[in-house]
């Protein structure tokens, strides 16, 4: 049986969910999202002439395994890695600790839902 709160989160997500491709000036290509989240920090982005990309994936290390992470946005003019979360799942909090601890030099930053809305992106 699904919890009221996981029920309301996933009907909530599939009904306001976006994705598709939109154009990135930046690397002049069509870049694919996966996030009616993502589509509004791009907004942001390109609002304040912000440069970005769809960086390569990293290698992170969990229970001795090689995986890979997929990175949201990678800003070069600030050398971050941007990951757009509408909900932390546990999963996803264990492969973030992995990431950062198998990728020290990198500087990692969670965006929810909240933060968007403080961005005035709607």
């Amino acid at each position: 049986m699904l919890s009221d709160e996981f029920q309301k989160t996933i009907s909530h997500y599939r009904k306001n969910y976006q994705k598709g491709y939109v154009f990135n000036q930046y690397e002049n290509k069509h870049v694919y999202l996966l996030s009616s989240m993502e589509f509004k920090y791009v907004k942001y982005l390109e609002q304040n002439n912000i440069k970005w990309i769809k960086p390569k994936p990293l290698e992170y290390f969990s229970k001795e395994k090689k995986h890979l992470y997929f990175p949201d946005f990678y800003l070069p003019e600030t050398n971050e890695y941007i990951e757009i979360k509408g909900y932390m799942w546990k999963g996803d909090k264990l492969k973030m600790k992995n990431v950062l601890l198998n990728n020290p030099e990198i500087t990692l930053k969670i965006i929810d839902k909240i933060q968007l809305k403080l961005l005035m992106v709607t």
